[in-house]
């Protein structure tokens, strides 16, 4: 026979040492936290680049066409370096 109830719904497990599971599951929600912010942290990062190159671009297309200006090549050369750094 056994000693689990028959109604499911009703069954709570016990167990041996509820303050170390309580301890247990604070530490994993607490690690979750640090990758929540650690993800977050990264997205914001690569949000700001692709607005800082969406910038970039916005100069690029208004200085376009033709290059006629010592700006507008300086310009390019800016963009081209920057984008060669990341």
């Amino acid at each position: 026979m056994s000693h689990e109830p028959n109604d499911a719904s009703n069954y709570r497990p016990r167990f041996a040492n509820p303050a170390g599971r309580i301890s247990e599951l604070e530490n994993m929600l607490e690690f979750a936290k640090q990758e929540i912010e650690n993800f977050r942290d990264k997205w914001v990062a690569e949000k700001r680049k692709a607005e800082r190159r969406q910038a970039l671009l916005g100069e690029v297309f208004s200085a376009f066409p033709p290059i006629q200006a010592r700006e507008e090549c300086e310009l390019l050369a800016r963009i081209s370096r920057e984008v060669a750094d990341e």
